[in-house]
């Protein structure tokens, strides 16, 4: 007996909370790095000024990815449950679907001869249609 879950349709993506990222850098400051063309793109000042402002741009992104985690984590928790939920019925009903072909097949009393040699039948034609 084979069980097959049901394809799961792509998950929508959760509405997030609008992130301020506005004036998380003081450009003023990081104005320094920048004395010249020359200076800024020759001599090491793009580089300064990246690592200046990259650790405030790395925390407050880790601030607002902090804020949402729990929107996230909730979001798809909801939504594996919901599938998990839509997956179960659909494999109790494959169940009681096999069940019932079962117990059909044992009432008209066919013998399990019948049944062997109908299996190997369908796995010859399985095996031909895959090579």
């Amino acid at each position: 007996m084979v069980l097959n879950p049901p394809e799961e349709k792509e998950w929508e993506t959760p509405e997030l909370k609008e992130v301020q990222l506005e004036g998380i850098v003081d450009w003023n400051a990081a104005w320094g790095y920048f004395k010249s063309p020359k200076a800024f793109f020759e001599g090491g000042g793009r580089e300064k000024m990246r690592a200046a402002v990259e650790e405030q741009i790395k925390e407050a992104l880790s601030r607002e990815v902090s804020a949402q985690e729990g929107l996230l984590s909730d979001f798809y928790a909801q939504r594996m449950g919901d599938a998990q939920h839509r997956q179960a019925g659909t494999l109790q009903e494959q169940l009681k679907e096999t069940v019932d072909a079962l117990t059909a097949s044992l009432e008209q009393g066919e013998r399990p001869e019948t049944w062997d040699t109908l299996a190997a039948e369908l796995l010859h034609i399985e095996q031909r249609m895959t090579s």
